[in-house]
């Protein structure tokens, strides 16, 4: 557990210096191209307040793109430690082939949710500026959405255990796992919210949820991990 809980506060802390500077660079290329001068002291407040907005904004994409990141590059992480866990709780051996096929899988599910969850965004944004009223629904129902993604991409992990193609696996998600899904996604999104505590648990407490999820009878697999 360690490991990755250190590799994940540093990823956190990464993307969030890469997006502060980033969206520094933004607000003065912007200010630049419309040609605002804000030279007079009159207009500070003003600057500062634009500033910060923007800021706000290009930080809490980078924290939304942060998760998806932290599947992929955490993939190996997340392959060893399904299977620890799932060993552990059914006492039967992967039928999803070696650690890399898995590592592989779990970064390329990561890749493709980051694009669903990019389209989504962009279906939101597009649709906040037809209708407007809808600006207010649309922070919920992003990070229903982002939620849902995420806790799929970890139940996959046990699914491939089982020996399930990609393909097969995700029709099952999608089809009868989305509420399972969004729970452990809205978990993990509530551990974020524990000052550095959510940071170093987070990505494995929500990778063994779904592995006992999927298990089925929490007590049942107690009994076997406490065996092994």
């Amino acid at each position: 557990m360690l490991l990755p809980a250190l590799f994940n506060l540093l990823l956190f802390i990464a993307v969030g210096v890469l997006a502060w500077f980033t969206a520094g660079t933004l607000i003065d290329r912007m200010y630049a191209f419309l040609g605002w001068d804000f030279g007079y002291e009159k207009w500070e407040g003003l600057r500062w307040v634009l500033s910060f907005l923007l800021r706000l904004l290009v930080i809490s994409l980078y924290l939304r793109l942060y998760k998806y990141i932290m599947l992929i590059l955490f993939a190996p992480f997340l392959a060893l430690y399904s299977d620890k866990m799932l060993f552990l709780f059914t006492g039967k051996a992967s039928a999803g082939g070696s650690i890399a096929k898995q590592m592989l899988r779990g970064a390329a599910l990561g890749g493709l949710f980051l694009l669903m969850d990019t389209w989504l965004w962009l279906l939101a944004l597009l649709l906040g500026l037809v209708f407007p009223p809808a600006l207010a629904l649309l922070p919920l129902l992003l990070a229903i959405g982002s939620a849902l993604f995420f806790g799929l991409a970890l139940l996959d992990y046990s699914l491939e255990y089982k020996g399930l193609p990609l393909g097969e696996s995700l029709a099952l998600l999608f089809s009868r796992y989305k509420a399972r899904g969004m729970g452990i996604g809205i978990g993990y999104q509530v551990l974020l919210w524990l000052p550095l505590f959510g940071l170093l648990v987070g990505p494995m407490w929500s990778l063994a949820a779904s592995c006992a999820a999927e298990v089925g009878n929490f007590e049942e697999s107690k009994n076997i991990y406490a065996e092994n």
